[in-house]
C-alpha cells in the first residue's frame, strides 16, 4: 500500500492540462479554473505543438493564476501529460483538458474525497455538453450512464492522483486515442486506495458537427489499432 495522506500536512495541488489549438476553448477553462472554490497551487498548461493564439490565450488569461506554460513541440495529449507532472511542484496532480468548464467546486470536492478517504487516487466525473442535436445524440450513443451514486467516469478531464501512484503506473502511454483506459488499466493493477467524488464534475464538450464526429472516430479507430485494443 501506498503512503497515504497525511491530515497534519498541507494538500498542495499542481493542476496539468495538455493542449494543443484549443484558442477557441483555453479562456473558458481558465476562466473555471480561476473561479475555483478551492484553487490549485500552481497550474501548468502544457503545450503540445499549437500553431494558433493558444499560448496567448494561456499567457493573457491565466495571468493571475500562477500558470506556467510549457512549450513541448508536437506531443500526443498522454506525453504531454507526462510533461506536465514531470515540471509539477507538488505531490499532488489533477488533471483536466481543454474543451472542458470545471464546476466551481471541482477541484475542493476531489480534494475533501482524497483527505476523507485517505485515498491515493480520486476519480472526478464529468457530463457532456448537450446544447445542440448533435452532441445530444452523442451523449446518447456513446457517454456513459451515471452511476447510482452520480459518478461517471473514470476520466483523465477529472482526476486527482498522489505523484507516488502517478509514477508507480508509469505514466500515460505514448498513443493518440486509448492512452487514458490504458492508464486506468495500470492504476488498477496497483495496491492503492481509491474513491471516486461524484460531485467533482467537469463540462465537457463534443464534437460540435457530424464531421468532426466521423473525423475523430475516424482517428482514434486507427490509434485504437495502433494501441493494439
Amino acid at each position: 500500500m501506498f503512503c497515504l495522506v497525511n491530515p497534519e500536512m498541507p494538500m498542495l495541488v499542481s493542476l496539468v492540462i495538455p493542449v494543443h489549438n484549443e484558442a477557441q476553448t483555453v479562456a473558458r477553462l481558465l476562466e473555471s479554473v480561476a473561479s475555483q472554490s478551492r484553487r490549485p497551487e500552481e497550474v501548468i498548461v502544457v503545450d503540445a505543438g499549437s500553431t494558433d493564439d493558444t499560448p496567448f490565450f494561456v499567457e493573457s488569461v491565466g495571468a493571475g493564476l500562477s500558470v506556467r506554460l510549457k512549450r513541448v513541440g508536437r506531443l500526443f495529449p498522454g506525453q504531454a501529460r507526462n510533461a506536465g507532472v514531470a515540471a509539477a511542484q507538488h505531490d499532488w496532480i489533477a488533471f483536466t483538458d481543454a474543451g472542458v468548464r470545471l464546476d466551481p467546486g471541482w477541484l475542493e470536492e476531489l480534494a475533501s474525497a482524497a483527505q476523507q478517504h485517505t485515498a491515493d487516487v480520486v476519480f472526478g466525473s464529468y457530463d457532456p455538453q448537450t446544447d445542440t442535436l448533435v452532441r445530444q445524440c452523442q451523449a446518447i450513443a456513446h457517454v456513459p450512464q451515471r452511476t447510482a451514486d452520480g459518478w461517471r467516469g473514470p476520466t483523465a478531464v477529472s482526476l486527482l492522483i498522489r505523484r507516488s501512484a502517478f509514477q508507480a503506473t508509469g505514466g500515460f502511454p505514448p498513443y493518440r486515442a486509448s492512452e487514458d483506459l490504458s492508464f486506468f488499466e495500470r492504476l488498477s493493477q496497483l495496491d492503492l486506495r481509491t474513491c471516486r467524488a461524484p460531485a467533482a464534475r467537469a463540462l465537457w464538450s463534443p464534437p460540435p458537427t457530424l464531421m468532426a464526429v466521423f473525423r475523430r472516430f475516424a482517428l482514434y479507430s486507427f490509434h485504437n489499432l495502433v494501441a493494439h485494443r
